[in-house]
């Protein structure tokens, strides 16, 4: 009976951090094409709104970052090292690509491209985790 009870707690916190990871991981896409976004519409925007949003970004990329570290440093140390290392890079490329458009938008979406191999690789490391955590 303790061991049924006990299997049951392991299973609800397993599938409460597969929940929580696949969440960060739809959050970072929809964080992702809010940098396109922004960046399609950075002529119509002044300048307050785009600190407002380049704010933001690093809000929600922070905020994906804590939420991803701490659901995989408890299963894999390495993992949590290399999705903090991964959004960071992310935010910075993402960020200047914000940046750049507002004096050209073309280049910045041509500097969004660092962005995009840095979204692959996040992407990429979050799912390799829910893979893990599907399977154990």
């Amino acid at each position: 009976m303790r061991e049924a009870a006990s299997n049951q707690i392991g299973f609800k916190s397993a599938f409460e951090q597969f929940r929580a990871l696949s969440n960060v991981q739809e959050q970072f896409g929809q964080t992702h094409a809010g940098v396109y976004r922004t960046i399609a519409l950075m002529a119509s925007l002044d300048d307050t709104q785009v600190k407002a949003l380049r704010a933001d970004l690093a809000r929600q990329v922070a905020g994906i970052k804590r939420a991803a570290t701490d659901v995989t440093g408890a299963q894999d140390a390495t993992a949590a090292t290399a999705i903090a290392a991964q959004s960071d890079k992310y935010l910075a490329q993402a960020d200047m690509a914000i940046d750049m458009s507002s004096v050209d938008p073309n280049t910045g979406i041509a500097a969004l491209r660092g962005a995009d191999e840095s979204f692959a690789a996040l992407s990429k490391t979050l799912g390799e985790m829910v893979a893990r955590m599907d399977a154990g």
